[in-house]
C-alpha cells in the first residue's frame, strides 16, 4: 500500500513528526515499511520502476530475515538487531536489553551497540524537544529557549557521562547549542564556554556564522560578569 506523508506544520495532523521518526531529514524521503511501521528499506537509487523494484526486493529480503529471527534463528536475530539499529527501528530500552543479554556478541559488536544506544538516546531527546514545540511560534524566543534548555539539560548529563556526538553527526549542532541554552539558564559560564568552544572549533571559520558567535560571546561575557 502506498502512503504519502506531507509535513505541513498542521497542528491537528497526528503524523507531523513521522518524517523525523523514520529518519528523514529532507524531501523526497522514500522508504518501505512493514505493517507495524518498521523500516524495511530506504530508497536511495533512481526513482524509476527498476529502482523501486530493487529497493522492494531489499525490503522483502529483510522482512524474510525478520521472520527467520522470530522463528528462533540466532544468527538471523543478531543480524536483525544491527539492521534495526541502522534503520532506526531499535528503541533505547530494547538496545540496552540486547547489550545486557548479548552473550554471543563480540567486543566490537558490543562497542557498536553502545554507540547505537548513545545515538538513540540523543534522538529521543530531540524527538521530545520537537514534540514540545508543536504549536509553538518559533518567533516566541523565550518559549523556544526554555524548551531548548530542557533538552540541553539532558544533553549536558550525557556529556558529563562522557557521551558526545561525532562532528559529522546530525546531533552535533543541537547537542551543543541546547547545552548552551541550559548553561545560560543555569548561569553556568564554564559549561557555556566549553560548549561554545566546541562549536567555534568546528564552525568558527565560517563567515556566515560570525553573527551567531558574536551573540554567543556577548552572552558568555554577561554570564562571567554575573558570576563575579
Amino acid at each position: 500500500m502506498l502512503y504519502l506523508n506531507v509535513t505541513t506544520h498542521v497542528d491537528d495532523d497526528p503524523d507531523q513528526e513521522l518524517l523525523d521518526e523514520k529518519g528523514g531529514s529532507g524531501f523526497p524521503y522514500l522508504v518501505f515499511l512493514d505493517a507495524e511501521g518498521n523500516l524495511l528499506a530506504k530508497h536511495q537509487g533512481q526513482r524509476t520502476v527498476d529502482g523501486f523494484s530493487a529497493t522492494m526486493e531489499t525490503a522483502q529480503a529483510y522482512a524474510d530475515l525478520r521472520a527467520k529471527a522470530a522463528g528462533g534463528d540466532a544468527a538471523a536475530a543478531k543480524e536483525v538487531l544491527f539492521k534495526d539499529a541502522e534503520l532506526g527501528n531499535l528503541k533505547v530500552a530494547d538496545a540496552k536489553k540486547a547489550l545486557e543479554n548479548g552473550k554471543d556478541l563480540t567486543d566490537d559488536e558490543k562497542a557498536k551497540l553502545k554507540s547505537t544506544i548513545q545515538g538513540l538516546e540523543m534522538k529521543e531527546v530531540l524527538s521530545a524537544f520537537q514534540k514540545s514545540m508543536k504549536g509553538v511560534d518559533f518567533q516566541d524566543k523565550p518559549v523556544v529557549k526554555k524548551n531548548q534548555a530542557a533538552a540541553g539539560r539532558k544533553f549536558l548529563e550525557m556529556q558529563k557521562a562522557g557521551v558526545t556526538p561525532d562532528e559529522e553527526s546530525n546531533y552535533f549542532q543541537p547537542f551543543y547549542i541546547f547545552i548552551m541554552e541550559a548553561a545560560e539558564e543555569a548561569k553556568d559560564a564554564e559549561a557555556y564556554e566549553a560548549a561554545l568552544k566546541v562549536m567555534e572549533d568546528k564552525f568558527g571559520a565560517n563567515p556566515n556564522a560570525k553573527k551567531f558567535f558574536d551573540e554567543r560571546h556577548a552572552t558568555l561575557d554577561k554570564l562571567k560578569g554575573e558570576k563575579k
